[in-house]
């Protein structure tokens, strides 16, 4: 996946790249452990609203279990900064309770690691011809490197 991704990027880029998405993947892996439920794909077109006012969730061809970071990185919009997936961390764990092993730091790391696969395998769906979102994916390939750098590539291993 990581590199069909890359190979949306200009040459130099996607190898400055490849050892921080390969370091991302390998940390990570606790991610895909099945501690709870998902639906794969909360983004915001998937919700709606009930006659009576409460949220629904459709859309759940992508159900799965694995980590929470895996369903929140998406509901985090754009390649945001480490305050996004802070205030998403203390949200999420002051709604209930969390599996045992999350604290507030490692939830919002974790979430940031789940934003960069998420961003990693759109890109390689969009190399593999599936989507037709040009403007994202150029947005992406021309946004992702620097934010890799923002949120500091060394923090996703």
């Amino acid at each position: 996946m990581n590199e069909r991704a890359l190979s949306l990027f200009p040459a130099a880029e996607a190898a400055r790249l490849a050892p921080h998405l390969e370091a991302a993947r390998a940390a990570h892996q606790h991610l895909f452990a099945p501690a709870c439920a998902l639906s794969g794909d909360p983004n915001p077109a998937n919700w709606g609203l009930r006659d009576d006012g409460t949220l629904v969730l459709f859309d759940w061809e992508r159900y799965c279990r694995g980590a929470p970071a895996l369903d929140l990185a998406i509901t985090v919009p754009g390649l945001v900064a480490e305050a996004a997936y802070r205030l998403v961390a203390a949200r999420y764990l002051a709604s209930g309770p969390a599996p045992a092993l999350e604290t507030h730091d490692s939830l919002a790391r974790d979430i940031r690691a789940a934003k960069v696969w998420s961003v990693t395998e759109f890109l390689s769906h969009a190399a593999e011809g599936q989507l037709r979102a040009e403007s994202t994916i150029a947005w992406l390939v021309r946004e992702f490197p620097a934010w890799v750098d923002r949120v500091g590539a060394e923090d996703l291993a």
